[in-house]
């Protein structure tokens, strides 16, 4: 849950996400209170003359003792938040980290009352990898088997408790923008 700003690749990846809906009807846009989540969020509402709406209810998941560090300086300095890390969907992480459960649920109950907020509107939530995967478990009850890509497009309809995944998309100038990996 660290709050970098985007660096140059994002601020493309923004501008590319932001190209892909400006001739889509967006009615509200709400976003991860994260930094790097909240200026993609505004460059994608700016066109639609849209404020942001943020929560942290869309952050991404918190490591706790691994926060901030890459794979290898993980297992290094800390094999067993390591290991719970990659313990399955309810070891939590040492350090006040979340399990995988904690953020399904947690992303489950904002995207509910968000949806709850916009009945039968187009709402485009700006958030991170883990919580797109939380979305697609919670939709499909299944992971969603791969990397979510910078920038992509993943569409849900929510009506009360029936949630559908209606689609991904790579937007191709957000893949032409470039993809970094982050951890933590």
């Amino acid at each position: 849950q660290l709050a970098p700003p985007l660096n140059a690749t994002g601020r493309a990846q923004a501008a590319a996400l932001a190209e892909y809906f400006a001739g889509q009807r967006v009615h509200a846009v709400w976003s991860s209170d994260l930094a790097r989540a909240v200026q993609t969020a505004e460059a994608l509402a700016a066109p639609h003359g849209l404020p942001v709406a943020t929560t942290p209810g869309l952050r991404e998941r918190h490591l706790g003792l691994l926060q901030g560090l890459t794979p290898e300086e993980a297992v290094a300095a800390q094999p067993a938040a390591f290991e719970a890390l990659r313990g399955g969907l309810t070891a939590r992480i040492p350090g006040g980290g979340e399990s995988a459960q904690d953020v399904h649920d947690r992303v489950a109950a904002e995207v509910q009352r968000i949806a709850a907020l916009h009945p039968g509107q187009r709402v485009a939530v700006v958030a991170h990898g883990g919580v797109i995967h939380a979305l697609h478990w919670r939709a499909t009850g299944r992971p969603l088997g791969t990397r979510v890509v910078n920038a992509s497009v993943h569409a849900f309809r929510v009506c009360g408790s029936e949630w559908v995944c209606t689609g991904v998309t790579v937007p191709e100038a957000a893949t032409a923008a470039g993809s970094q990996d982050g951890f933590g």
